[in-house]
């Protein structure tokens, strides 16, 4: 009997307190645009998301900011202005971060490619999981692609590639 309560002792000694998480990731904000070109004289409202060191989305107000606002003006909300034909890229900054597109003013129509988003993968756990990963509509569903440089292990919780 003597035995059976040190064990249990041990056992609950072990699952009291209080865990310490390291898995702090770069802070990041990411352009929301499926748009590839806007007509010259037409406007575009532009959207980011930021996420902190622990990947919780924050609300957050970015600094937008065209490469040449003679071809594109962007105001402080992220609204796109196509001024004269070319290209420029659109900048989205917060707090050290920032993501970027390029964006072609034409005399065309605007332009989306809604069907195709591409990303790289990284944990937020202590488990390795990083990579390239392409979302794709079709007809029949969603594919979910894994590119070449995708790495992870069986241990990452809820993760199951077939």
């Amino acid at each position: 009997m003597k035995n059976f309560v040190l064990i249990i002792s041990v056992f609950l000694s072990g699952c009291i307190g209080t865990d310490i998480l390291d898995d702090l990731m770069e802070e990041q904000i990411l352009i929301e645009s499926t748009i590839t070109s806007l007509k010259i004289g037409e406007s575009y409202q532009f959207h980011a998301r930021y996420f902190n060191n622990i990947g919780e989305e924050v609300t957050a107000e970015p600094e937008w900011d065209s490469s040449n606002p003679a071809i594109i003006s962007i105001n402080n909300n992220g609204l796109a202005t196509a001024i004269a034909p070319g290209q420029v890229v659109i900048t989205a900054s917060y707090q050290g971060t920032s993501d970027e597109l390029m964006l072609e003013a034409t005399t065309g129509e605007t332009t989306t490619n809604p069907l195709q988003r591409k990303t790289e993968l990284q944990s937020v756990s202590s488990y390795p999981l990083s990579g390239s990963v392409t979302l794709t509509a079709n007809d029949q569903g969603l594919l979910l692609e894994f590119g070449d440089n995708f790495s992870s292990t069986s241990g990452l919780v809820c993760l199951f590639i077939k």
